[in-house]
C-alpha cells in the first residue's frame, strides 16, 4: 500500500502527455485456478466476511468521539494524515485493476469488494478529520482529489491474479508502517478521536493483510512455484527488496501460525 508521485510502490504516470499503448486483451477467465482451490478461497472470504460483520463494522460519524477532537494539529501530524489520504485517493485504480485482474475467482474478487467499502470508508475518515480537527473544507478536499486523480493514476506493474494477491499484500505491510506512524502522531497529540479512528483503522488493515496472506497460502499449496515467483516479483519492485521479501514471507507464515 507511498507519497504523491509513488502510488503505492510504483511511480505515478502523468495522465496527460503519456504515451499509453492499448492494454493487451485480458482472458476473463485468466485468475481461476482449479475448483478446490476456488472453494477454499472462497470460504476464506465467507470466514473473512462473518468476522468482519461480527467484530469489526463501525460507524465513522456515530464511533467516532468527535467531541474530544483536538482542534489545533500541529503542521506535521496534518500532514502524516495528508500523506495516508493521498495513498487512498487511489481507490478507483486499484478497484479497476484488480476486479478485472480477479473476476473470475469468486473468493478473491468478492474479498475485493469488501475491501474497497472498507477503504473507501478509511478515505472519508480521514478527510472527516482533515475538516473537524485541520479547518479544511469539502471543496479543498475535493479539488485536491480531482488534481491527483487527473495528474496521476496507478497501474498495477504484473497482470496475473497470484502477483495481484501479492502486490496487495505488500501494499498492506506499507499501510500497517504508515498508519502505525500516523496513531504514534496522534497519541503524542492527545487526539482521541484521531485515536479511535486509526484503531479501526487499522484493525480493518490487519484483517486485510491476513486474507492476503492467506489467499496466497491456500494457493502455494497447489501452485508453490507461481507464489513464490510472485513474491519475489513484487519483492523486486520495493526500495529494499530483500527486507520486502522478508517482510511478505513472514506475513505468510503468521497466517499459517
Amino acid at each position: 500500500m507511498p507519497a504523491l508521485g509513488r502510488v503505492r510502490y510504483h511511480t505515478g504516470m502523468p495522465a496527460e502527455n503519456a504515451e499509453n499503448p492499448p492494454a493487451p486483451a485480458h482472458d476473463p477467465a485468466a485468475a481461476r485456478l482449479d475448483r478446490a482451490t476456488e472453494n477454499e478461497l472462497y470460504a476464506l472470504f465467507r470466514a473473512a466476511f462473518a468476522h468482519a460483520e461480527d467484530y469489526r463494522n463501525w460507524n465513522l460519524w456515530e464511533d467516532v468521539p468527535w467531541d474530544r477532537v483536538q482542534t489545533e494539529p500541529s503542521e506535521e501530524l496534518v500532514e502524516a494524515v495528508l500523506e495516508s489520504l493521498r495513498a487512498e485517493i487511489f481507490l478507483p485504480d486499484y478497484t479497476t485493476h484488480s476486479l478485472r485482474i480477479l473476476r473470475a475467482s469468486r473468493g478473491r474478487t468478492w474479498f475485493q469488494t469488501r475491501w474497497n467499502y472498507e477503504e473507501s470508508k478509511h478515505q472519508i475518515a480521514l478527510g472527516e478529520w482533515l475538516m473537524q480537527a485541520a479547518g479544511y473544507t469539502e471543496p479543498e478536499l475535493r479539488e485536491m482529489t480531482e488534481a491527483l486523480l487527473t495528474e496521476y493514476r496507478w497501474e498495477p506493474p504484473y497482470s496475473d491474479g497470484v502477483a495481484m494477491v501479492a502486490e496487495a499484500l505488500m501494499y498492506e505491510l506499507r499501510e500497517q508502517e504508515r498508519y502505525t506512524r500516523l496513531r504514534a502522531f496522534a497519541a503524542d497529540a492527545h487526539d482521541e478521536a484521531l485515536g479511535y479512528l486509526l484503531d479501526r483503522v487499522l484493525t480493518d488493515e490487519a484483517a486485510h493483510r491476513a486474507f492476503f496472506a492467506g489467499a496466497l497460502n491456500i494457493i502455494a499449496v497447489r501452485y508453490p512455484d507461481d507464489v513464490a515467483d510472485a513474491l519475489q516479483r513484487i519483492a523486486s519492485l520495493q526500495p529494499n527488496p530483500e527486507k520486502a521479501q522478508q517482510a511478505l514471507e513472514a506475513a505468510l507464515a503468521a497466517e499459517k501460525a
